[in-house]
């Protein structure tokens, strides 16, 4: 399966690009895709693991099961405020 991850704020940043696109085995989770983004873009590894991911536009666990044509995006950590 072919997923089109969108990157958001530092993520956006670092890669110069505003998705990328990794192929996943069939019924691979959330953990699955961490792992192949951190193999296939070793420039996003530091970040992944602190990584908020949203799977058809809710937070999804490392347990989340990716299905087909799901939107997939990663959301750095943010800091600041008062």
């Amino acid at each position: 399966m072919r997923f089109k991850i969108l990157l958001f704020a530092a993520l956006r940043e670092r890669m110069g690009v505003e998705a990328v696109e990794i192929e996943l085995e069939p019924g691979s989770r959330v953990a699955d895709l961490r792992r192949g983004l951190s193999e296939r873009f070793p420039t996003l590894g530091p970040l992944l693991s602190r990584c908020a991911i949203a799977v058809a536009e809710e937070f999804a666990d490392d347990e989340t099961v990716l299905r087909p044509e799901e939107v997939v995006a990663l959301i750095p950590p943010v800091s600041g405020g008062q």
